[in-house]
């Protein structure tokens, strides 16, 4: 792993959550593991976790599901990072791509642990 790349899986693992979903030994994380292929895959995982946390901020009733599936994506999209660190040439990111990515890491934690206050605050 070159120089920059290290710094940013050491930037990405200095992240409680990420280090979590990363070091999680599962059937699920090696589904979403084995299904990140292009940088295609990432983009998509992206667009969706995003697409989830503006629909389920919105003023709606959520459900169990909602929340699983938000935090299903949240997974797959540390997870595609972490691939994406690995073998860095095939996903054909850059350096500040990455950075982006994980980045972001914290901004979506915050707004899902809304999403979950506002879940359990809608009572069932």
């Amino acid at each position: 792993m070159d120089n920059e790349f290290e710094k940013l899986h050491n930037k990405l693992m200095s992240i409680d959550i990420a280090k979590r979903y990363i070091l999680e030994k599962s059937k699920e994380s090696d589904e979403i593991w084995s299904r990140i292929k292009t940088k295609n895959d990432v983009e998509s995982i992206k667009r969706q976790l995003e697409g989830y946390i503006e629909d389920f901020s919105k003023p709606i009733k959520l459900f169990d599901d909602d929340i699983d599936t938000l935090d299903y994506k949240f997974k797959s999209y540390i997870l595609a990072i972490k691939k994406i660190l690995q073998s860095p040439k095939t996903y054909g990111y850059s350096i500040d791509e990455i950075k982006q990515l994980i980045d972001k890491i914290n901004s979506y934690h915050e707004k899902i642990g809304y999403i979950k206050t506002k879940k359990g605050m809608q009572g069932d």
